[in-house]
């Protein structure tokens, strides 16, 4: 807490020396922390400054320390707490003529399942990434919750607009990225705006005041942010990071269609290690290999040990459903809480729906596989998986083989995410491991 945007840590003079401090090979031997940006011989971080700021507030009034590790920790308590919140929300608008059931095993869902369980747990190794990460998933979902509110409300509903566009504004100061997907999600209020207020420019102007005053000012702080830094509203710092490679020689290539095909492979579909050593199952190396011989990898290209989603997290395959049901409800005879506007709910799955494709789109023309990175699109994944399930199940009311069969494979597939996220989220804590084997030692 030195009142200085830069960090307080003193480079390393030896690398202030260098012609080219950004070389990898010239640095060699150099003590230099890992991925921070150097800039006019002082450090930064490259990650967004909300959770920074977040942990400011707190040291105003307590002296304690905390770290990255309880500040990822207090994010992901966050994020289930909301996504619980909306999904009870949901739940009581437009699926309470189904069985309590189907509620109760969707929380252990979004508890238990997921790559966000698979988030560095060694408190040796838990860094800044995970704090941004999970701090811009929080504030995300607590913007979409505040945003549904406003939707299914009935009375004035701009505090809540302006509740959503705050937690999105720091969302995007976590992640900067997000700006993108959270556009899309921007995009839909106002379509739901103009909706409402039947066209009416001035109504809807009226309504969306309070949801882009707090969008705006977090945009102008985030471009002053950046300009006070590096002389650039745009610039968040990673040309100037200290990486594994020269950042600057290969900028152009950190983000390129070229590493779609193997994204895919390697965040859908990279296979789980099994083995006969508690907790069974590891995560593998992602491949850097080409998985089709049409095309090239860039040398830049890096891959960590990765689960692909479909092997983790099999249950997301419930998250088309909202939109197979909207496009076929007719044939399907969908039955639902009639009393209630069904406007609220389809923009909700489509918006969790287009913000996890855009995201995960993002994340597929990235350089770097990393399991981390999963976690900017499994929470809003996760909960529209769960509406889905529950949209299914209602839509299949008239055809009791076709729901009974349905259902049983949505409570087969969430058992096994629960299991399979559970296990390998062991398997990533050694520490944990030994611990649990020295309890209950296997024969």
């Amino acid at each position: 807490m030195n009142a200085n945007l830069h960090l307080s840590i003193e480079p390393d003079p030896q690398l202030l020396a260098l012609l080219n401090p950004y070389d990898p090979v010239a640095r060699k031997g150099i003590d230099v922390p890992v991925d921070l940006t150097l800039y006019k011989g002082k450090f930064y971080m490259y990650w967004g400054p909300a959770p920074a700021l977040i942990l400011t507030a707190i040291y105003a009034f307590s002296p304690d320390k905390i770290g990255d590790l309880s500040l990822t920790f207090i994010f992901v308590c966050g994020i289930f707490i909301l996504q619980v919140w909306l999904l009870i929300t949901v739940w009581k608008h437009y699926f309470r003529n189904l069985p309590a059931w189907l509620f109760h095993i969707s929380i252990p869902v979004m508890g238990l399942a997921g790559p966000l369980m698979l988030l560095r747990h060694n408190y040796e190794s838990a860094v800044i990434y995970e704090a941004a990460i999970t701090g811009g998933q929080l504030f995300l979902m607590a913007g979409a919750l505040m945003a549904f509110f406003a939707m299914i409300s009935s009375t004035f509903t701009g505090w809540k607009l302006a509740s959503a566009g705050i937690f999105w504004a720091l969302a995007i100061g976590s992640r900067q990225i997000l700006a993108v997907p959270i556009g899309f999600m921007t995009l839909l209020l106002i379509y739901w705006a103009f909706k409402t207020n039947l066209w009416s420019f001035k109504k809807s102007a009226l309504t969306l005041i309070p949801l882009g005053l707090p969008l705006m000012l977090g945009f102008v702080c985030l471009g002053w942010y950046n300009w006070a830094r590096f002389g650039s509203v745009t610039e968040t710092g990673l040309y100037y990071q200290l990486a594994g490679w020269n950042i600057r020689d290969h900028y152009d290539e950190l983000f390129s269609p070229t590493y779609i095909f193997q994204n895919i492979q390697n965040y859908l579909f990279n296979p789980i290690e099994f083995t006969s050593t508690f907790p069974f199952v590891f995560m593998t190396r992602g491949s850097e290999i080409p998985v089709l011989p049409f095309y090239t990898v860039p040398e830049i290209y890096n891959a960590q040990p990765v689960s692909g989603l479909l092997c983790t997290f099999p249950f997301a395959v419930f998250a088309i459903v909202p939109f197979l049901i909207h496009g076929f409800k007719k044939k399907l005879n969908q039955t639902s809480v009639e009393s209630n506007n069904p406007m609220p709910l389809h923009l909700l799955t489509l918006g969790l729906g287009g913000y996890s494709v855009i995201a995960l789109v993002l994340l597929m023309m990235f350089f770097w596989v990393g399991m981390r990175y999963l976690g900017d699109v499994t929470p809003s994944l996760m909960t529209l998986s769960v509406i889905g399930f529950w949209q299914g199940h209602q839509a299949l009311t008239h055809r009791s083989l076709m729901k009974r069969i349905y259902t049983n494979g949505g409570v087969v597939l969430a058992g096994m995410s629960i299991l399979l996220s559970t296990l390998l989220a062991l398997s990533t804590n050694d520490g944990l491991i030994k611990f649990i084997l020295r309890q209950f030692p296997l024969p």
